[in-house]
């Protein structure tokens, strides 16, 4: 399982007021207990401060806020000791405008980096790409004073594309690489691949051998360690998959985003059936690569690729006002206040994504049941402090309040006092406690993760059934999407003379062909004896 964490904001380790690898490494022990499996660390590099560490200055060495080379080995190190590896982001579709790079391409016609960079002296004719960002930004193309010329830009102006096609490109990230796999980490999280070997609308952008490149990419860091892995954040429509998985050496596994928007989809209409349908439809991936399922990230709930009744119908359930919609396509909100609080809901929601086929990853704080501050703007609503109890700073931090680097969430239904970790660990029933548990079940049962799935028709509009067949054992899991109860026949069950494992209640006994009840967002996880 997978925990992304973003490190200023996890863990004050030197009561500055902002996260930090001392204070990250503190909490091993917490995240041990949870049971995760990898941490993914988001950008922890130097940067221009103007986008959560995406708009990287230099990609050898840490934010001096963060620490220093030296801590995050130690990080690194600690966290092997627990039994926990470490991945982090390799953010190489673009820099900053003010790494040395794009500064000196600016600057020197003559210098190799420009053309590390995409540049033009007119935006041609014919070609409307639009950003990534299209409430945000106008366009693609930035003008550039130092060089009188036009440079290509995917996402914000102040990021510069850089230029794929180009092999010195691709070698300058593979000496990153290596830099990085030197401190013992356990691969990249390739952010942006989906837009990476695009064309930029000129000729001699578009990498002719992407599949190549990402097999050599693979190859590279599996020859420092063979168990490296590369996550590949590729939110593409189901037939450019191929690409990015390829035989299973390319991208090892991939975000899920596919299945995402109908999982919330399924959420908003309290039907299984969109679920049902887009899970026939779902690639396979190849042998040795997987899918990482998750219900929210740190970026908004895109939901783009619906159709227009589709989208409406999520929006109208889970960002009704205009405030939690951004980009035009995505929900700038977490899980929780999305699920007004409902605790039966939030532990359904986590039981089905722990029933899918893959891995999972969950977002700090998602875990307790954390809320956003929609006050932020567009995406860092939902990357606020830690709440690990309910004394000053949420602890997240020792220094003064007006000296965090963002503030806690003091107010409402998620204030700290109200939703943190202390508290959650003593409560047996809590999402946090309840989470664990499911980690530990899903481990404990190797089927799930190992097992060939079937879905199987319910014959009832708001339950999900999903089984795993894992040498000679059977597993049968099943969720209530539904606030109300439901009854369903499911003869599986009783041919194969199953016991029920995990549950949200204490059940009775399995009726004759296996006829079962779920409580209203109840779910029941069955096993052959």
């Amino acid at each position: 399982m997978f925990y992304a964490v973003i490190v200023e904001v996890f863990k004050d380790g030197n009561s500055d007021g902002i996260g930090d690898f001392v204070g990250l490494t503190m909490k091993l022990p917490y995240l041990k207990n949870l049971g995760i499996d990898c941490i993914w660390l988001l950008p922890f590099h130097p940067s221009g401060g103007r986008d959560n560490g995406y708009d990287v200055t230099d990609y050898y060495n840490i934010d001096p806020r963060l620490g220093t080379l030296g801590e995050f080995k130690t990080f690194v190190k600690e966290a092997e000791r627990f039994g926990i590896k470490v991945i982090i982001d390799l953010v190489v579709h673009h820099t900053s405008d003010q790494h040395p790079w794009f500064e000196e391409a600016s600057k020197n016609p003559n210098s190799k980096y420009r053309n590390y960079y995409v540049w033009t002296d007119k935006i041609p004719d014919g070609i409307q790409m639009e950003s990534a960002f299209p409430s945000i930004e106008a366009g693609v193309w930035q003008f550039n004073g130092e060089s009188k010329l036009f440079y290509h830009h995917s996402f914000y102006h102040f990021q510069p594309d850089l230029n794929i096609a180009n092999p010195k490109v691709q070698h300058e990230i593979e000496k990153i690489m290596d830099f990085w796999m030197e401190f013992g980490i356990a691969g990249f999280r390739i952010d942006a691949a989906t837009f990476m070997f695009e064309r930029k609308g000129l000729p001699g952008t578009e990498v002719p051998d992407a599949d190549l490149v990402m097999d050599r990419w693979n190859k590279h860091i599996k020859e420092k360690n063979p168990d490296a892995i590369l996550l590949g954040e590729a939110d593409v429509t189901s037939d450019k998959v191929p690409l990015f998985f390829g035989n299973g050496k390319r991208m090892d596994l991939m975000y899920n985003f596919l299945l995402n928007r109908y999982i919330f989809l399924s959420f908003a209409d309290k039907k299984t059936k969109p679920l049902y349908d887009f899970m026939k439809k779902l690639p396979t991936p190849p042998s040795g690569a997987q899918w990482v399922d998750f219900l929210r990230n740190h970026d908004e709930l895109n939901i783009e690729q619906l159709s227009k009744r589709e989208q409406k119908r999520v929006f109208g359930t889970f960002a009704p006002t205009d405030g939690m919609i951004v980009y035009n396509r995505g929900i700038r909100r977490r899980l929780a206040p999305m699920f007004e609080g409902n605790l039966n809901r939030l532990k359904m929601a986590y039981s089905l994504l722990f029933s899918l086929p893959g891995a999972q990853m969950i977002l700090y704080g998602d875990e307790i049941g954390m809320g956003d501050d929609l006050r932020l703007p567009e995406r860092v609503s939902v990357r606020t402090p830690m709440q690990w109890n309910d004394s000053i700073n949420a602890n997240f931090s020792d220094s003064h309040p007006s000296t965090l680097i963002r503030g806690i969430i003091s107010e409402g239904d998620y204030r700290y006092q109200k939703v943190n970790v202390e508290k959650q660990l003593k409560n047996d029933s809590s999402l946090l406690n309840h989470i664990k548990q499911l980690i530990k079940t899903v481990k404990k049962h190797k089927e799930i993760g190992y097992g060939e799935s079937a879905l199987i028709n319910s014959h009832h509009e708001s339950i999900f059934i999903i089984s795993y067949v894992w040498e000679g054992h059977t597993t049968i899991m099943i969720t209530n999407f539904s606030k109300n109860e439901a009854k369903v026949t499911i003869p599986e069950i009783e041919k194969l003379e199953m016991k029920e494992f995990f549950s949200n209640k204490k059940y009775s006994k399995i009726r004759k062909n296996g006829n079962l009840t779920l409580s209203g967002y109840g779910f029941r996880w069955f096993e052959s004896k």
